[in-house]
């Protein structure tokens, strides 16, 4: 054998020792950095080439040992060449770990400090934070069963987000059940949000007003509403505690898109004359129109208020009776029509001798 041969053999073996060595380190670069294209595609380049030159340098050894020399020898520059080049790419996937390590690095390093932040400058809410534009009414009838819904689909103890829709024709009382729902567990929530969904508008001020209210924002903050609406979403995503938020008059339902807030936590109820609002809840309850009986009950709590003088069997009583038998059935029809009877009532001259007195309310004068 050639001295060059034998070089070459030498040459081929300490390639092949170097493999070995570096196989744990390839591995290593393989795993972690699998996801890294520049270094998958120069690991690759290596094996195939390592592999290309190893059968390279046997032929050639070989065929140096081979007694009939029939076959021309390739040339040793041809196989040196094939070696260089085994280094060059065992050069080339350790400069594409060492890059794609910094890439990873510089990832993990945004990641924390994103991290870091969120948690250091997310501001501690002032609890309890309960905001409810309207009083609890004290002329409520009926609906116990849609209340009773209410309670068994919103009160679980089921780790997951709840939500109901409310759906019903405009002013069968929507927003009224949905009032009293809230009075009636008011102490079970550390924050309540009445959210007005007539609109986006309406609804990004909403829970701009909400967020400052639970103090997520200075009072004076100059911040546009879309990253104060975000702030409060993302507090009520990580809240421990325990909020009810009411879409009230949600009649375009894409209005709400970007403020549902995502996760498990918390309790939602959507109020609206969409029937396509069960698709967004959990659980929905479509409200229908009063009774008749519902609804003469609901006209006498008008009649019998406090300090009011009806009697039912005297001269006023009589005028109610017929009121009611003119009026009573139509009351299921529309609770808005209760409103516009009260005040009627409220100013209607009353059938005593003194025209002009009030037929009740608390400062009602005696008829004489």
């Amino acid at each position: 054998m050639s001295a060059g041969s034998r070089q070459l053999e030498e040459m081929a073996a300490s390639l092949i020792e170097g493999i070995c060595v570096s196989a744990p380190r390839l591995e290593t670069y393989e795993r972690i950095f699998k996801e890294m294209e520049g270094v998958s595609t120069a690991l690759l380049e290596l094996y195939s080439g390592t592999l290309d030159c190893i059968y390279e340098v046997n032929e050639y050894i070989k065929r140096c040992k081979s007694r009939s020399r029939l076959k021309p020898l390739p040339e040793p520059f041809q196989v040196d060449k094939r070696l260089k080049e085994i280094d060059r790419l065992k050069k080339n996937v350790e400069d594409e770990a060492k890059a794609a390590n910094m890439e990873l690095h510089y990832k993990w390093h945004e990641e924390i400090k994103d991290t870091l932040s969120r948690v250091s400058m997310k501001p501690k809410a002032a609890l309890p934070c309960r905001i409810v534009p309207y009083p609890v009414s004290t002329r409520f009838t009926g609906r116990k069963d849609v209340l009773e819904q209410m309670k068994t689909e919103l009160n679980s103890s089921k780790s997951e987000q709840k939500s109901m829709a409310i759906h019903g024709m405009g002013g069968v009382g929507k927003t009224q059940i949905a009032l009293k729902f809230v009075y009636d567990h008011y102490d079970s929530y550390s924050a309540i949000f009445w959210m007005a969904a007539d609109s986006r508008q309406k609804l990004q001020s909403s829970f701009v007003e909400a967020a400052k209210k639970l103090e997520l924002e200075e009072a004076d903050s100059q911040r546009d509403a879309e990253s104060v609406s975000k702030a409060l979403k993302e507090w009520m995503e990580d809240a421990t505690e325990e909020w009810l938020m009411l879409f009230d008059n949600a009649d375009d339902l894409d209005v709400l898109k970007g403020f549902w807030p995502a996760g498990n936590r918390g309790t939602i109820i959507i109020t609206s004359r969409n029937p396509s609002a069960v698709f967004l809840t959990k659980a929905s309850a479509l409200i229908k129109p009063f009774t008749v009986d519902d609804g003469e009950r609901l006209f006498m709590s008008i009649i019998n208020q406090p300090g009011s003088t009806v009697d039912q069997d005297d001269e006023e009583g009589e005028w109610v009776k017929k009121v009611i038998e003119k009026l009573g059935k139509l009351l299921h029809a529309d609770v808005r029509l209760v409103n516009a009877l009260e005040l009627t009532i409220l100013r209607l001259p009353s059938p005593c001798d003194q025209p002009g007195r009030a037929l009740h309310g608390p400062k009602r004068m005696q008829c004489r």
